[in-house]
């Protein structure tokens, strides 16, 4: 079978050229003060400044606010916004923050043994995060269902 290549009229290349850059104007950066701004906002500030931030932060947090979101794991008030975050990163140091707050525990735990700790965090939550933890081969399973690192 062979291929057909055929000639794109210098109008289409023109338009994608557009589209592109249209799409380079709306896509979301933060910047390195905009993130510290909004990692501030996460931990102290309304309820609706912090949907605000984590939402923004979703979009376009970075490697450099993993040590921030490290912190605020040990927060009842800002676990939640912490774990969801660091999850989105999908980064390997990430994964280190939060093995690193099973690591803190003193012995195994479950799921709503990490979630009982801070205030507002879901237990479904805290099992995703130690299945991927577990996947990953950074945390592993006991026979009674309970976690370490």
């Amino acid at each position: 079978m062979s291929t057909i290549c055929l000639p794109v009229h210098p109008l289409t290349r023109a338009i994608a050229r557009l589209f592109l850059g249209v799409a380079a104007l709306f896509a979301t950066s933060v910047s390195a003060a905009d993130e510290s701004a909004l990692l501030r906002q996460l931990a102290a500030g309304t309820p609706a400044e912090k949907d605000s931030a984590r939402q923004t932060l979703l979009a376009g947090a970075t490697a450099a606010a993993i040590p921030t979101l490290a912190a605020q794991l040990a927060r009842p008030e800002t676990f939640d916004n912490a774990c969801l975050l660091l999850e989105a990163l999908g980064l390997p140091e990430a994964d280190a923050a939060l093995r690193a707050a099973l690591a803190a525990r003193p012995g195994p735990a479950t799921p709503a043994d990490l979630a009982g700790g801070f205030t507002g965090a879901r237990a479904d939550r805290v099992a995703e995060l130690l299945d991927a933890l577990i996947a990953l081969g950074q945390a592993r399973q006991l026979e009674d269902g309970r976690v370490v690192a």
